[in-house]
């Protein structure tokens, strides 16, 4: 067929083909429109991501976020274009820092004494702004260390803190802070972390706060280990986002959603708002407090040089010939002293971002069979007794083991806490006897058991175990309730002693909520906790184990996994000594029984069974006329009677005088309470429970000037120094990432970088590319109708 070439039906043609190659090429148009708005959506988010995460992306100047652009409450920080520190061919030199408004250093000086360590604490904020600051520190101490004392240096003047009713005490503070006198604040939120506000502090001046505690050494196979934690590992909390008014927020809880959510929150509720300035959560659910334990933590490598260093000294004089002083985790030089020795770290400073941890042994033939040191005090009389039990049990008293194994795998565990917790994992497989059963079980947002039930320990079994544990990775969540009632339950076998060994950093919010879980969930299994990675929650790895009735035990970096597993094989052979009791006896033979009303009381209350290597550690008020404590224990290894199997008497007469003592008890009275109020379960008896517990704590509290969950120290200066009108704007001191962690655990505040912006632009133009893919796909049968009936014009 020919074409007709006529004048209308040319102009006809004409115009079809027009409007065929305007629609090509309003097609082509569109097709790049959509990948360019997909491709900008995609590297936004990325952009936005990274800054998130890690913040190392350079930033441009211009954006820098000034004093006089931040709200009052709001975290500042400032980049710092150029390290000037790095070498010229070091990467580090394209690294961003991130300076905050108040730079920190921290001074510690340990003592030892017997049992017996007393700390100081200097922490002294820096105001590195043209503004008046109010900082806060939430920083970690030993998870039974007793806070009793707090002096605020300003200048040459030296300001006393007193400890108060905790609401009395914040009011002090509130007040002092309006009136602008500077002032300081210590609340505890956890047994093993506390928060520090300091108000007023002028532009580009320091204030000092010394705190100190004391607590027990930690005795263990021979060894004493002292350990001073310098940073936490973030936590999860489980549970929804949660207003003050007990309204529910439908949220995920993320650092990333923090700053809105709270935005929204406060907006619903402006008369109670919860202030996020200082954390990167809000309370949830199931941890109320979860805004004020979230500190941000931020890698040493975005950090400036000049803030976030420690000094730190020890004076160790064990009352008994010592030697093996040595630190696995800091570089320390030891030197003899007058009565033991002097430790200092080799370069003097060294970054916040891990424990420091000590340990030293006994010289042989000088290991400590028993000691006690006594104290009086306001006219009572208090004493700390250790003794040690045996050290070795006949192979016929131990029987086969049902060990099941439960390691984190959530994504605070990321890099080398993961790293260790496989090799402690596969070190624990291939010690299994073939008498034995097994189980592995893994957590992190879920739990995943790798058999339904515990399996004999045969070879074929350890193999797939071991290949399991080879492919475990670090992400998502902490779920640990259905972790641990995964261990606690399945089938009874008779004849075999059920140990649960539990591999974690413990980085959760909700630990008194376990530690009811495991009260009610264990049954005759004993649960024995693995502290994972350079800064582990020391409170959950020490009361998870003594509510489980077993032993726990910390793994700070690789090298220390075949020995510290090797102690621990030994212990989970069999407990030494269960059922122990202790009778003090007065000068005229009479015995007086431990309690709480009679002359002699002691803690912990409930002595936990003992196993190898394992000291009992009691202190004890009683009254002066006491001459002897009597120990005993009904059951040794697997061996149980009605009669004493093993006994052990103590002389109170030969007891050393020692300092600090009175105080260590108040603070385990103190803990002893709060266990006891936990486990109430009816709800009537909750509430009268709880009312009765804040005032016998506070009494002990006052009485003993301790920092408690009721209790605070306060430290105010009488004299007014900010000037009327001028602003006072809080900033968070952060924390540093734990050494070894992965980048993505770090939480940076959002007013830290403009990841926000990036993301949320980055996500509605990937809507607009989606939306517009859509519209061009539903005109998509039109056009190609169009076409079809072209090409049937041109055809005739």
């Amino acid at each position: 067929m020919g074409l007709i070439v006529t004048g209308d039906q040319f102009g006809v043609e004409r115009s079809k083909d027009d409007a065929i190659q305007a629609n090509v090429v309003a097609n082509w148009r569109n097709a790049r429109l959509q990948d360019m708005l997909m491709v900008v959506a995609l590297l936004l988010l990325l952009l936005g991501y990274s800054l998130s995460a890690q913040a190392f992306t350079a930033r441009d100047t211009g954006n820098e976020v000034t004093l006089d652009q931040v709200e009052s409450g709001r975290l500042l920080w400032k980049p710092l274009v150029q390290d000037l520190h790095a070498g010229a061919t070091n990467t580090a030199t394209n690294v961003m820092r991130y300076k905050p408004a108040t730079l920190l250093e921290e001074d510690v000086t340990i003592n030892v004494s017997g049992l017996i360590l007393t700390a100081t604490l200097k922490q002294r904020f820096k105001n590195d702004s043209n503004e008046w600051l109010e900082a806060v520190y939430v920083f970690p101490l030993p998870e039974n260390a007793a806070l009793y004392q707090m002096e605020m240096r300003v200048g040459d003047r030296l300001i006393k803190g007193q400890v108060k009713e905790k609401s009395q005490a914040k009011k002090i503070y509130q007040n002092a802070k309006a009136e602008g006198k500077k002032a300081a604040l210590v609340e505890q939120h956890r047994p093993n972390l506390f928060t520090n506000n300091i108000a007023n502090i002028p532009p580009g001046e320091t204030i000092e706060v010394m705190l100190e505690y004391n607590q027990v050494i930690r005795y263990d196979q021979g060894e004493f280990e002292l350990r001073f934690p310098l940073t936490t590992t973030p936590r999860y909390f489980p549970g929804v986002a949660v207003s003050e008014n007990g309204q529910r927020e439908n949220v995920s809880m993320d650092e990333a959603s923090a700053e809105t959510i709270a935005h929204h929150i406060n907006l619903q509720n402006p008369s109670t708002a919860i202030d996020t300035s200082t954390g990167w959560a809000l309370p949830t659910t199931q941890v109320a407090d979860a805004h004020q334990v979230s500190p941000f933590t931020i890698p040493l490598a975005s950090m400036p040089v000049d803030t976030h260093k420690v000094t730190l000294t020890a004076e160790i004089d064990a009352g008994f010939p010592i030697d093996g002083v040595s630190s696995l985790s800091h570089q320390v030089e030891v030197l003899p002293a007058k009565s033991g020795y002097q430790i200092a770290l080799k370069d003097g400073k060294s970054p916040m971002d891990r424990d420091f941890v000590l340990t030293w042994k006994p010289q042989v033939g000088a290991e400590p069979k028993a000691a006690l040191f006594t104290e009086e005090w306001q006219g009572e009389r208090y004493s700390l007794l250790m003794v040690v039990p045996p050290q070795q049990l006949p192979e016929e008293m131990v029987l086969p083991r049902e060990q099941v194994f439960v390691i984190d795998t959530s994504g605070s565990m990321g890099g080398e806490s993961i790293r260790q917790a496989k090799a402690s994992l596969e070190k624990a497989l291939m010690n299994l006897r073939s008498s034995d059963r097994f189980n592995v079980i893994e957590f992190n947002s879920y739990t995943h058991s790798l058999f339904q039930h515990s399996v004999p320990a045969s070879q074929s079994n350890i193999n797939e175990a071991r290949n399991y544990v080879k492919n475990l990775q670090a992400d998502g969540g902490t779920e640990m309730a259905s972790a641990l009632t995964a261990g606690f339950s399945g089938s009874i076998y008779p004849g075999y002693l059920r140990q649960v060994i539990f591999m974690t950093d413990g980085s959760v919010g909700n630990e008194r909520a376990l530690f009811n879980q495991i009260e009610r969930e264990l049954g005759d299994s004993r649960l024995f906790t693995i502290g994972i990675g350079s800064a582990p929650n020391s409170y959950f790895m020490r009361k998870a184990a003594e509510f489980g009735r077993g032993s726990f035990t910390y793994i700070s970096n690789l090298n220390e996994v075949e020995v510290k597993l090797k102690k621990l094989f030994d212990k989970l052979r069999a407990p030494v000594l269960s059922n122990l009791a202790m009778n003090l006896v007065d000068d005229r033979g009479g015995v007086a029984t431990t309690g709480k009303t009679n002359p002699a009381e002691s803690y912990p209350n409930r002595i936990s069974d003992l196993y190898l290597g394992e000291p009992l550690i009691q202190v004890i008020k009683h009254t002066k006329n006491g001459s002897m404590i009597n120990l005993s224990a009904n059951s040794v290894g697997m061996y149980q009677s009605q009669t004493p199997l093993w006994t052990q008497s103590i002389n109170l007469q030969g007891a050393k005088q020692a300092k600090g003592i009175a105080t260590y008890w108040g603070r385990q009275k103190i803990e002893s309470l709060m266990d006891s109020g936990s486990l109430v379960s009816d709800a009537d008896n909750q509430a009268q429970a709880k009312v009765r517990l804040r005032d016998q704590v506070i009494e002990v509290a006052l009485k003993h000037h301790l920092v408690s969950p009721y209790t605070s120290l306060v430290a105010v200066e009488e004299v007014i120094s900010r000037p009327e009108g001028a602003g006072l704007n809080k900033a968070a001191v952060p924390q540093l990432l734990p050494k070894g962690s992965t980048q993505k655990m770090a939480r940076f505040p959002q007013t830290a970088t403009s990841s926000q912006l990036y993301m949320l632009v980055g996500f509605l133009t990937l809507m607009l590319g989606m939306g517009m893919i859509f519209l061009n796909s539903a005109r998509a049968p039109f056009s190609k109708q169009m076409m079809g009936a072209q090409s049937s014009a041109m055809s005739q």
